[in-house]
């Protein structure tokens, strides 16, 4: 017998699912793959958030209309802070050095 999900466990569940899907019909990438690609950008390389949010908006120029993309660098941060993958830079050295 299957116990049912608790609330947050479903809200979870269904973020997962929406998230999951591809950006536009028979795209292989999905959302949750390009918010990844695009949070990897400002962490690996210190992309300015103004940067990222141009990047953000140009797929709109070559994307089917009806695409799953994010509007926006702030909708990407929002998704991934839902799912809880948020990323923390922790300063641990005077020369500027960071741990993730």
């Amino acid at each position: 017998m299957e116990e049912a999900l608790n609330e947050q466990t479903q809200i979870f569940y269904n973020l997962l699912l929406d998230v999951n899907t591809p950006l536009y019909e028979r795209a292989l990438d999905s959302k949750l793959l390009m918010c990844v690609r695009l949070l990897a950008c400002k962490l690996n390389w210190n992309v300015p958030d103004q940067c990222l949010e141009f990047i953000s908006k140009m797929p709109f120029d070559v994307a089917p209309t009806n695409s799953n993309l994010p509007k926006s660098y702030f909708d990407t941060k929002r998704l991934i802070s839902k799912l809880g993958l948020e990323a923390k830079k922790i300063d641990f050295c005077v020369n500027g050095c960071i741990i993730l």
